[in-house]
């Protein structure tokens, strides 16, 4: 009997966010001493919240 092995290489992660879909994003609110950072989590625009490297990382 022959084993039969999956090839496909799996895809790579996406640089920006590290196959996790999402990345911190960080905005400065107020001036002076009432200035305070807000920091909030959205969707990765690199890969479109795929977690994968866009074009199968194919540079063009």
């Amino acid at each position: 009997m022959t084993s039969v092995v999956n090839t496909t290489p799996a895809p790579e992660t996406c640089p920006d966010c590290d196959g996790e879909r999402q990345v911190l994003t960080a905005q400065v609110v107020g001036r002076g001493l009432r200035r305070r950072t807000v920091e909030q989590y959205a969707a990765c625009l690199t890969c479109d919240g795929t977690g994968h490297t866009p074009n199968g990382g194919a540079t063009s």
